[in-house]
């Protein structure tokens, strides 16, 4: 939510409420924060989406002491404000566009993450390999 508030020469300037940002992704778990900037000490509900339908919702209340500065300048007293979604539960095959916003808002957050269609794995080798029971290994690979 923006709120908007009129400077003495007239013209308006638009505070925004809302800061976060969607960081990254590694093995199924998405990264970010959120903060609110009227309430800067209370946790945000964040929902996760694929293509803008959402897929989670989580707390962000992780501490992300990479973002002290940033979390102290819009007043919050602690680094309390990351989240991580798990996606596990997302098909393999899944694709599409990675995205976040405030819950029960239209506020998203900065970034997304594209999801791509996986590859199929190169063939795999033919191979045959025996061990003795001790250090040695006896096989052939083709």
């Amino acid at each position: 939510m923006n709120t908007e508030s009129v400077l003495p020469d007239g013209a308006t300037a638009v505070a925004v409420r809302w800061h976060g940002v969607v960081d990254g992704l590694h093995d199924k778990l998405v990264y970010g924060w959120a903060i609110d900037a009227e309430r800067p000490n209370s946790r945000v509900v964040v929902e996760v989406c694929l293509d803008d339908e959402p897929i989670a919702c989580i707390i962000a209340g992780v501490a992300r002491s990479d973002l002290i500065e940033g979390l102290t300048s819009l007043g919050a007293a602690d680094v309390c404000h990351g989240f991580v979604a798990d996606l596990g539960a997302l098909p393999a095959h899944s694709a599409g566009v990675i995205s976040a916003r405030i819950a029960n808002t239209t506020s998203p957050l900065a970034g997304h993450i594209r999801l791509r269609q996986p590859t199929l794995p190169p063939a795999a080798a033919v191979n045959s390999v025996v061990g003795d029971g001790g250090l040695r290994l006896h096989g052939w690979a083709l």
